[in-house]
């Protein structure tokens, strides 16, 4: 919701906005990413959300390495922030599935490569300790580029209305019955769920407490 606040702080009521959390590099990324997202289709393209990362994740100096128990980092410090960014980017992918360039493979797969530690985009808390990093190191980016037939949405464009056009502000619900569960990404392993999922079967499963 913070995400929205600041989208109507922008465009309806044509004030500047302030986002500020505790620390400044986890919600406030979250918040910033969010509202860039529903304000401007650029950043719903492929360019425009790797822009995004880098901008308001990676220079802003959010400690991915803390924050995803990256490099046997202090546990304690551990928290799904940028997970929860994803998830929201999920959200807003659902809602308006001919908005966005990417689709949601192109979302698992950022954060599986992250927490997997194969590239050094990453790597570090801030941009001093990934210095030399992009001479050792692959990048992330340069991977979705290379297999980009695999991370594009081909409903991109192909708008149903004013509401869900690419070039519009998104009118974003988060009513609960808007909001779903991302079994792409929690229910992977699931068997019977990935498979009600694809319509391979019909399972209902009954609870009894």
């Amino acid at each position: 919701s913070s995400g929205i606040n600041a989208e109507y702080g922008v465009a309806k009521e044509s004030c500047s906005v302030l986002i500020h959390c505790s620390d400044g590099w986890d919600r406030t990324a979250q918040t910033s990413s969010l509202s860039q997202i529903i304000l401007d289709p650029y950043y719903r393209t492929l360019n425009g959300f790797q822009i995004l990362v880098e901008k308001e994740w990676l220079a802003f100096g959010h400690k991915f390495v803390d924050r995803c128990a990256l490099l046997d980092r202090n546990p304690d410090e551990a928290s799904p922030i940028f997970l929860q960014f994803l998830d929201a980017v999920h959200q807003l992918l659902y809602q308006f599935p001919t908005s966005f360039e990417f689709n949601e493979r192109y979302l698992v797969t950022l954060y599986d490569m992250l927490t997997y530690s194969k590239f050094g985009t990453f790597l570090g808390n801030n941009e001093r300790e990934r210095e030399g990093l992009d001479e050792r190191t692959f990048s992330i980016w340069g991977y979705f580029w290379e297999n980009i037939g695999e991370f594009i949405n081909p409903d991109y464009g192909q708008a149903r209305s004013t509401v869900e056009s690419p070039g519009s502000i998104l009118e974003v619900s988060i009513e609960p019955r808007d909001v779903i569960p991302w079994a792409s990404m929690y229910c992977r392993y699931d068997i019977v769920s990935q498979a009600k999922t694809a319509g391979e079967i019909d399972v209902e499963v009954s609870r009894r407490i």
